[in-house]
């Protein structure tokens, strides 16, 4: 059993819960953010965890909070924000071609920023709100294929409807064609 904490990185407080569950033993495994308030003191932080595995938290859906964020990168961020807000959740699952090159240009973004601040590459990626799983989030995670990637959850019959649960059968599907998932 793997216990995730995702959001390291993406504030003060955020960071400093997760590093109280890596302490008192249950979490081996986080989901760093970058560009966000506190992703530099969370990269610096990380030396000290060993024994914690920190694979990157793709961000398609919240701002940077990080000062030092290119502009080229944040307009790429933006756009790809836009892609997915508004028109409810049926949004993350429709194709938008227009924004293919600003989602690839800001999952090649993230990366190259987590291999900065960690110094190697992510061995295992996912997404903040589970936005690697929108269409233009596998689109732009397409040239990493082979890596870890987080999964669909899962959901009983009754738990969701049979036109939900099927298409997240077909993402997982697609996912494992391409990346290393969990059962």
């Amino acid at each position: 059993l793997f216990i995730n904490a995702d959001d390291w990185g993406r504030s003060v407080e955020e960071t400093d819960r997760i590093v109280e569950c890596v302490r008192r033993g249950p979490v081996r495994n986080a989901s760093a953010m970058v560009w966000m308030a506190d992703s530099e003191r969370a990269a610096t932080l990380s030396r000290a965890f060993t024994e914690v595995d920190f694979g990157l938290h793709l961000n398609f859906t919240e701002a940077f909070s990080a000062e030092s964020v290119p502009d080229a990168i944040r307009r790429d961020h933006e756009r790809a924000q836009r892609a997915l807000s508004g028109g409810g959740a049926i949004r993350r699952y429709l194709p938008n071609p227009g924004c293919w090159g600003a989602f690839s240009r800001s999952v090649v973004a993230q990366i190259e920023e987590f291999e900065r601040l960690y110094g190697r590459t992510p061995e295992r990626v996912d997404g903040h709100l589970h936005m690697h799983l929108s269409f233009n989030g596998l689109w732009g995670l397409r040239r990493f294929a082979g890596q870890r990637a987080r999964r669909n959850f899962t959901f009983e019959p009754g738990e969701k409807s049979w036109a939900n649960r099927c298409l997240r059968d077909w993402i997982d599907r697609h996912l494992a064609r391409r990346f290393s998932i969990s059962d």
